[in-house]
């Protein structure tokens, strides 16, 4: 028997299948191929296809070979598919506004769903008991942002290429503090390891200007794509990545 897909947290298993189900279902769009091609390609019949893209799981041998049939490697497949489609974040204004009365909830949000930070070494690095960390649960679970399993374990919305989070009391707090503390520590001149601060003031032609604009969110979009897929699938030891993008037709002087 094969092994089920290695995903870097165990209580996503049965979503991000569903999540490389639909890439599958996309590429064979893209591709105009029809599940009774697939069929034949893989030596099953069409409602056996069918069946295996609406479960809550495979293994992995078969999707490799669902792979080789189409012609993509799995992670490219991966990013190829759903993930390649940004998307809009917003949280409620009740979500936000208890999230400002309490940011220590919204710290423990993010570490585990947008850095996918496994909840005991959350607990370790926030210092908090196992029942101290069930309330943090519990509360997300209730705001509607987590599903915690009758059974035990935490089920998590997808990884998502998230374009914007909206606007509300919340998403202008984290800006403004997060942004301005990120450049307060490393608005420093000269070159240090592990970080980086540009600082530039330059005059552009308009074409100039929008080519810049549009590099600059390009480069933005493929580095999500690919840390999206590098916490979905890699084994590796990931970093933290944290930076802040902005660029003005404003000058930095206003006035002697």
């Amino acid at each position: 028997m094969g092994t089920k897909v290695p995903i870097k947290d165990p209580n996503l298993e049965a979503m991000d299948y569903r999540v490389i189900a639909l890439a599958i279902k996309a590429h064979l769009k893209r591709k105009k191929m029809t599940y009774k091609a697939l069929a034949h390609k893989l030596g099953r019949s069409e409602s056996g296809i069918k069946k295996i893209l609406s479960a809550k799981d495979c293994t992995f041998n078969r999707l490799i070979s669902i792979c080789r049939a189409l012609g993509v490697s799995l992670p490219d497949l991966f990013q190829s598919g759903a993930h390649n489609e940004f998307t809009e974040v917003q949280f409620s204004l009740k979500q936000q506004q208890f999230f400002v009365a309490h940011m220590d909830y919204f710290h423990f949000f993010w570490k585990l769903v947008f850095e996918r930070v496994p909840v005991k070494e959350i607990e370790k690095s926030f210092k908090v008991s196992p029942k101290e960390s069930f309330h943090y649960l519990r509360k997300l679970d209730e705001l509607g942002l987590i599903r915690l399993n009758p059974g035990g374990g935490v089920r998590l919305p997808r990884l998502r290429n998230v374009r914007t989070f909206g606007d509300g009391p919340l998403i202008r707090k984290i800006y403004s503090e997060w942004s301005k503390r990120l450049i307060d520590e490393i608005s420093i001149p000269g070159d240090f390891e592990g970080q980086q601060f540009i600082f530039r003031g330059i005059r552009l032609t308009k074409s100039t200007f929008q080519e810049f604009l549009k590099n600059l969110k390009e480069l933005e979009s493929d580095i999500v794509k690919t840390s999206i897929r590098e916490m979905t699938f890699s084994r590796r030891e990931l970093v933290n990545a944290s930076w802040v993008s902005g660029l003005t037709q404003k000058s930095f002087v206003r006035g002697i």
